[in-house]
């Protein structure tokens, strides 16, 4: 079997069923999210060698600075969807990676804006916001990170999962082509 055919094949699996678990229980779970990263170092680093192991290490990497980025915000991204993406660049590598994220963290900004204004929440979403970006600019001021009243929740592995079928169909990694 080919191998950006195997990749596909991993990568909308891991998807399908990251989007079911997050929409019925609101968590993507590490029997879903660990197998596949381990299976994407693997191959990459057998199919490439060296270069398809950094390949997937890079993107993890890439996948963490995000995940701290997060953190200092107020913590915005869950662990399982950090844990999706970093399976996502493992299998599907560094350059994938580099086009999906921004894509489903547009995607989901779209969706929280939406979400906020039909849970009349925007106003409280804005200003953790701002606080989060706030506290990352002048370190003094206080915060509290964590989940508070008014803030916009939702399955997050929806956006990820439309901004990679998106960035499949755009880029054609790992389709192949």
């Amino acid at each position: 079997m080919d191998i950006a055919i195997l990749k596909t094949i991993i990568v909308l699996a891991m998807l399908t069923a990251a989007l079911a678990t997050d929409l019925h229980w609101g968590k993507v779970p590490n029997w879903l999210t660990i197998p596949p990263l381990v299976v994407g170092i693997l191959i990459n680093a057998v199919s490439a060698g060296v270069t398809g192991l950094l390949d997937s290490l890079g993107a993890i990497g890439l996948v963490l600075s995000l995940w701290i980025v997060t953190m200092l915000l107020g913590g915005t991204l869950g662990g399982g969807d950090i844990k999706l993406l970093a399976a996502l660049g493992a299998v599907a590598g560094f350059h994938f990676i580099v086009y999906a994220l921004p894509v489903s963290v547009a995607i989901g900004g779209l969706i929280a804006v939406i979400v906020a204004i039909r849970r009349r929440a925007l106003g409280a979403s804005l200003h953790r916001l701002y606080r989060g970006i706030a506290t990352v600019a002048i370190p003094h001021i206080p915060t509290q990170i964590g989940r508070e009243t008014g803030t916009v929740h939702f399955p997050y592995a929806t956006a990820i999962a439309m901004g990679s079928i998106l960035t499949m169909l755009w880029t054609g990694i790992p389709l192949g082509k």
